[in-house]
């Protein structure tokens, strides 16, 4: 049997922050006259709700942290507008959109059948004539979309929204004027598990104002994902300032920026299993719409196809590292222009000594041989080397000569080298490797050196010696499980999740890093590389937190 209404109206009940409802919703007449063409159903809505990284058998989180939550801040949380689509589903769980509401605005007194805000409702969504031809008995899931984009008309642009995509501007690299936009955050359903069956046309004549069809709860997440800092330095230096153990030189960070930051996002999640064949890669055919995270399954992003082919993305990416042998921070190819200064305190705002620094798109790997260098997000912290002491006759960074590091051992120049190379007591590997490229007292060239292990540093023209190190952000870090596999990858281990925040701290640093020009780097980053590699110049701690907030203390 079908049935057309003129008019489909749902009342909102909604709660500011954490939105937790009531079972019973009372909803009062908020001006108008109830006529038979209009049909009333309240809803609860619950935001945003947590999807996690490190996850159990049954999708709780694992946190041994305390708090083990994050609620976000107002304009984290805030809903300025949103809109309901109900949507039916076949024998193979894919999703047709049925009907779409209008857009929900705030209450006023030219907009009496809105919503403040404010969680004292109602909150009624108008569905115009004919919108809605869905049989009775029919099962409707219902979604809720927080924040959308409109039209030309001013109506919500989510046609199509089980497909649907969105792609950042080129002038919107931190999402803050889109997905991340302060009090609009774009928010979709974290589960689609609210149903209900279409009443009867008895029941749906019937239905008032003060007797709303009730939909349940709905629950919804941000599309974007959120990175925030603190400083871990010890307490005993300057900020940001780090020693390199036994070896009297310091590592001062002085910047962060951002890598492989995807241009685009699914606006509802998708998760994936194992295939038959191979449990480290996803099936594509198989994803299911606002599924639930595991430990093993996928998060499925709008690249999973290419990358899956090994295919370069250098298209579908703001900082892409690019497809070259190495990876140069320091080349015209990296967009490095979104490197923000550590010491700058008014660019940072936050709470509990972590910053807020920005938000993400997610991305994230299809399989466990995905997970390298060209795709995963990470961060380039950039520093600069110092030194503890103050004697002139013992100081090895002298701000005009090329430095040498062997062994993570500094020494001021080429012919320092040389010294510590021909003494009786001399290390065998440095004497080896000296011995293979010297040329009296000439220095040899940066990539001959960095051929035979020496890591060369030169000064920039103010004398400072710069150095660089890579995070690649963890997501589902397996070393955490009981057979703690450091150096093993999993599956999404490496990648970003939506309405995630990472927290990250470096807490020390325990190697000289790479140098600005790869030429002089014997261990160079290579796009095509592994992300979980041997040697370790980050120790990282992770803990997970549901905003969803993930707290990494890295350690170089």
């Amino acid at each position: 049997m079908m049935k057309s209404f003129s008019k489909l109206m749902f009342a909102a009940l909604l709660v500011t922050g954490f939105w937790a409802c009531s079972d019973e919703v009372d909803v009062p007449d908020n001006g108008g006259t109830e006529t038979k063409d209009k049909v009333y159903m309240s809803f609860d809505l619950q935001l945003p709700t947590a999807t996690r990284s490190a996850t159990d058998a049954t999708g709780t989180t694992n946190s041994d942290a305390n708090p083990d939550s994050e609620e976000g801040s107002d304009a984290e949380n805030a809903v300025s507008s949103m809109c309901v689509v109900l949507a039916t589903k076949d024998n193979s769980n894919n999703f047709t959109q049925a009907a779409t509401s209008n857009l929900l605005k705030p209450q006023s007194i030219d907009n009496p059948d809105g919503y403040t805000g404010s969680g004292d409702g109602p909150y009624i969504a108008t569905f115009e004539e004919d919108a809605l031809n869905i049989p009775e008995g029919t099962s409707v899931t219902v979604f809720v979309v927080c924040n959308p984009d409109v039209d030309a008309t001013g109506n919500p642009d989510v046609s199509n929204l089980f497909t649907k995509t969105g792609t950042v501007a080129e002038n919107d690299k931190e999402l803050t004027s889109t997905i991340a936009k302060a009090n609009n955050f774009l928010m979709t359903n974290a589960k689609a598990t609210t149903t209900i069956t279409m009443p009867s046309t008895a029941v749906l004549n019937a239905s008032t104002k003060s007797n709303p069809i009730d939909l349940g709860e709905v629950q919804v997440e941000r599309v974007a994902a959120r990175f925030d800092y603190k400083d871990g330095s010890p307490a005993d230096t300057d900020d940001h300032t780090y020693p390199i153990e036994n070896t009297g030189v310091n590592v001062v960070l002085t910047d962060i920026a951002l890598m492989n930051l995807s241009k685009n996002y699914y606006y509802l999640r998708r998760v994936s299993p194992g295939s038959s064949s191979n449990a480290n890669q996803y099936t594509a055919e198989s994803y299911t719409i606002a599924g639930t995270e595991l430990n093993n399954n996928f998060v499925v992003d709008t690249d999973a196809a290419d990358k899956l082919k090994g295919s370069d993305l250098s298209a579908n990416y703001f900082y892409h590292v690019g497809s070259g042998d190495v990876i140069d921070p320091t080349s015209s190819s990296f967009d490095y222009k979104q490197l923000s200064t550590l010491s700058t305190d008014d660019k940072w705002s936050g709470a509990d000594g972590y910053k807020v620094w920005r938000y993400a798109t997610e991305n994230t790997m299809p399989s466990v041989n995905s997970q390298l260098h060209k795709y995963t997000t990470g961060v380039i912290f950039k520093g600069k080397l110092t030194e503890t002491t103050t004697d002139e006759n013992t100081k090895l960074l002298d701000g005009t000569n090329a430095v040498y590091v062997f062994g993570n051992k500094l020494y001021g120049s080429w012919a320092k080298v040389g010294a510590a190379a021909k003494a009786t007591d001399a290390d065998a590997s440095l004497k080896a490797a000296y011995e293979s490229i010297a040329n009296g007292d000439t220095a040899p060239d940066k990539s001959d050196a960095a051929n035979v292990g020496f890591t060369v540093y030169e000064p920039t023209d103010d004398g400072v010696y710069n150095v660089y190190y890579y995070y690649w952000n963890r997501h589902n870090d397996n070393a955490t499980s009981n057979d703690k596999k450091e150096t093993e990858m999993g599956i999404m281990e490496y990648a970003v999740v939506r309405n995630n925040v990472y927290k990250l701290s470096v807490t020390g640093i325990n190697l000289f890093g790479h140098p600005a020009d790869p030429e002089g780097d014997p261990d160079p980053e290579d796009p095509e590389d592994p992300d979980e590699e041997k040697i370790t110049y980050l120790r990282v701690s992770v803990r997970v937190l549901p905003w969803v907030v993930r707290v990494n203390n890295i350690e170089f």
